[in-house]
C-alpha cells in the first residue's frame, strides 16, 4: 500500500512539473501585441484546475474562489499582482501564498492574458449557502456602501476596476473580507486593494457585518 502511494504521489509530481514546464514555453513574439489566445489559455488552465475547477466551478473541498464569469481585465490584475508580490505576502494568507508562488511560474504576460481569456469565457455558479447571516441587514449594508462599485447585482464594473462579487462562494468571501480588514491581503504599492481595505475597515464594523454582506451576495444570481 505504502509503495502504490508513493508511486502515485511521484506520478502526480511529475505531472505537475510536465505541465508547468509546458506553460513556461514562451510566446512567439508577436503574441504580447495580438489578442489574447483563449486556446493557449486553456492548456495552461490545466495547472489551475485542481483547485478551481475543471470549469472554473472550485471544488467544495478547496478553499480558492469560483472563476468563471469574472471579467479578464480583474483576472490579469491579480494574477499580476500575484506576481509582483503585491498579493500573496502576508503570513496569515496561506492561500494567497499559495497562489503567489503559482503565479511566479507564468513566464510572461501573454500567457497571463491568454489565461484571462479562458477564465472569462467559463460560466459564472451560484454560491454556496454555508455562512449564516442576515440577508436582509446585509442588503442595507451592500446598498448603502457596495453598490456603487459591485453593481446591483454583484455583477462587477470593469470601468471602476471592480470584480464580481456574486457567487465566489460564502467562506471564500467571508476570508477575503476579513483580509481585506485587518491589512492581509494588499502588500504596500497594492493601490486598489489598499482602496477595499480602506472601505472594509470602516463599513464593516465586525464579523457579524461581514457574514449579513456575504449571506446577500450570496443570496444574488451570478
Amino acid at each position: 500500500m505504502m509503495k502504490k502511494r508513493t508511486a502515485r504521489k511521484l506520478l502526480l509530481a511529475l505531472m505537475s512539473m510536465v505541465t508547468l514546464a509546458a506553460c513556461a514555453q514562451p510566446a512567439p513574439p508577436s503574441a504580447a501585441a495580438s489578442a489574447p489566445d483563449a486556446a493557449r489559455g486553456r492548456q495552461a488552465y490545466v495547472m489551475c484546475a485542481t483547485c478551481h475547477g475543471a470549469g472554473g466551478e472550485r471544488p467544495p473541498s478547496m478553499d480558492a474562489p469560483p472563476l468563471g464569469g469574472q471579467s479578464p481585465a480583474y483576472v490579469e490584475r491579480q494574477l499580476r499582482a500575484y506576481r509582483a508580490g503585491l498579493r500573496g505576502m502576508h503570513p496569515d494568507d496561506v492561500a494567497g501564498n499559495r497562489m503567489r508562488v503559482l503565479a511566479r511560474s507564468l513566464p510572461d504576460e501573454a500567457l497571463i492574458a491568454d489565461l484571462a481569456a479562458h477564465i472569462s469565457s467559463l460560466p459564472a455558479v451560484r454560491s454556496d449557502r454555508a455562512v449564516k447571516g442576515s440577508v436582509q441587514a446585509g442588503r442595507k449594508l451592500y446598498q448603502a456602501q457596495c453598490i456603487a462599485c459591485h453593481g446591483a447585482s454583484g455583477e462587477g464594473q470593469a470601468a471602476l476596476n471592480a470584480p464580481r462579487a456574486a457567487g465566489l462562494g460564502e467562506q471564500y468571501t467571508v476570508t477575503q473580507l476579513q483580509h481585506f480588514k485587518f491589512d492581509r491581503r494588499a502588500a504596500a504599492g497594492n493601490d486598489l486593494g489598499q482602496q477595499m481595505t480602506d472601505v472594509a475597515r470602516k463599513t464593516l464594523r465586525d464579523e457579524r457585518a461581514i457574514r449579513d454582506v456575504v449571506a446577500y451576495l450570496s443570496s444574488l444570481a451570478p
